[in-house]
């Protein structure tokens, strides 16, 4: 009779760690960041290339005011954030593409508080930044092809959600994923433009020890862990293009800048 009771614990528990909320998980409090590191294709004028990933998650806390990282001091109202920051690399050629985005998520409330990307190439650089700012985003972009320039706008709050925060989205509500999303098309590219968003129909299911998330209209497959940190371990899309992870660790990487750090990447 134990032994049953044991079990109906233990099955409980865990079916309460698969639907908890990821954003307040307790480890993200640990003062550790997860770093996921990975290998895979992407197409690039018209040829499969080589690139990398890291993704970097951890919990930050912003000045409210500024919109900045902060650390709790007096007279400073905190805005508790999960920051993701994604870095891609890959070679088209003689030159070399390195990417970053960054985007801040409210731990309490779910929502994108600001994003910024950077495209760099031997071309030029292009940059987006969006942030929060009561019931709109006010957006900055500076695109330096085909005359797009330099542009700014006022973006009313909908329920449409960016591409470019679509796996801390997937993450957060992967136990209850709705049928459809509106997605905006990802700013993170060399030449940035903000586009309309596009009705995305979403299908979830449970294989073995991972969750399956499957974007049909866009053509794209996500593979998530069944863990708390529901870490992504493997994209790819219909073009042929695909991401699995190399290497995932909670590290405090900013401690790890002398010689010899290095090594936690291999």
């Amino acid at each position: 009779m134990n032994l049953i009771k044991s079990s109906i614990i233990l099955i409980l528990a865990y079916s309460s760690l698969a639907q908890a909320d990821w954003l307040k998980e307790p480890f993200w409090d640990e003062g550790m960041a997860e770093v996921s590191l990975y290998e895979g294709k992407k197409m690039r004028y018209g040829e499969m290339r080589n690139y990398t990933m890291d993704l970097i998650t951890v919990r930050e806390h912003f000045d409210k005011s500024k919109m900045v990282k902060s650390s709790p001091q007096s007279g400073v109202e905190l805005l508790p954030v999960m920051k993701q920051n994604m870095v891609l690399k890959f070679r088209t050629g003689i030159y070399e593409y390195r990417q970053m985005a960054s985007i801040f998520i409210n731990r309490d409330s779910a929502q994108l508080e600001k994003f910024s990307a950077v495209s760099g190439e031997w071309c030029g650089n292009s940059s987006v930044s969006l942030v929060r700012k009561g019931e709109h985003f006010h957006s900055f972009i500076q695109n330096y092809m085909d005359n797009f320039g330099i542009s700014s706008a006022k973006i009313p709050q909908s329920d449409a959600i960016f591409y470019d925060e679509l796996i801390p989205y997937l993450k957060q509500n992967l136990e209850n994923l709705p049928e459809s999303l509106k997605v905006i098309p990802s700013l993170l590219h060399n030449s940035p433009v903000l586009q309309d968003a596009v009705e995305v129909v979403v299908s979830s299911k449970k294989e073995k020890d991972t969750q399956v998330v499957k974007l049909k209209n866009l053509g794209e497959t996500f593979i998530f862990e069944d863990s708390p940190s529901r870490k992504l371990l493997h994209w790819k899309n219909k073009q042929g293009e695909f991401l699995k992870l190399r290497k995932s660790m909670m590290v405090d990487y900013w401690n790890k800048h002398h010689e010899g750090g290095e090594k936690l990447l291999k």
